[in-house]
């Protein structure tokens, strides 16, 4: 069966990075371009090296609220950067033949 999605933990974070400054986003978002570059560099000393590792530490409010208390990156910065990440998942469903 193919797949569609991203495999995430090929997905390098330099990617992601790369992605989001070529992406127009909408006006709530677009504060994330701002310093994504100095905050990619502390998410990678943090071990985040991929989609997959950025969605783990992000992957709740609580999650969120530590990271940002040992990244020093702001909460809510993180938070629309979740929302940007989050966007391009989905849980992938399976086609049943009915019979007919």
């Amino acid at each position: 069966m193919k797949n569609y999605f991203i495999n995430e933990d090929d997905y390098s974070l330099e990617q992601v990075v790369s992605r989001i400054k070529k992406t127009d986003l909408t006006p709530g978002i677009e504060p994330i371009k701002q310093d994504i570059e100095k905050n990619a560099v502390t998410l990678e000393r943090m071990g985040v090296k991929n989609l997959a590792g950025l969605r783990k530490a992000l992957r709740n409010k609580k999650k969120l609220h530590e990271f940002s208390q040992k990244t020093g990156i702001d909460e809510n910065y993180l938070l629309l950067l979740r929302r940007e990440i989050g966007g391009g998942s989905s849980n992938p469903s399976k086609f049943v033949i009915f019979a007919g």
